[in-house]
């Protein structure tokens, strides 16, 4: 008997049938979206850059470590994504995973 079908893996189906190569920085860019809109807890959803550069650094780094994803994983337990007014560490994160990819 296979996985079962998730939402996450039929989205990352449909970004490899749309980009026959994704980078790992645009596979984690997705799981990065899908994580805040699909976790049921997020009763309050914000996207702001630096909420997602910080995830997207996460995800690339599971990406890069293969490392399995779960849904405990997820960083915003209270159920709220709260943008911290600019995280600069993550900013430079984010732009040295970008220059590695």
């Amino acid at each position: 008997m296979g996985k079962p079908t998730t939402y996450m893996s039929l989205i990352i189906d449909k970004l490899r049938k749309e980009n026959k190569n994704p980078s790992k920085t645009q596979i984690a860019y997705a799981i990065s979206i899908c994580e805040t809109y699909l976790n049921p807890n997020n009763q309050n959803i914000q996207m702001s850059e630096s909420i997602m550069k910080s995830k997207i650094i996460n995800n690339l780094q599971k990406l890069e470590n293969r490392d399995k994803f779960t849904h405990s994983d997820d960083d915003s337990h209270d159920g709220n994504d709260v943008d911290d007014g600019g995280d600069r560490a993550a900013d430079d994160r984010a732009g040295a995973a970008d220059d590695r990819v």
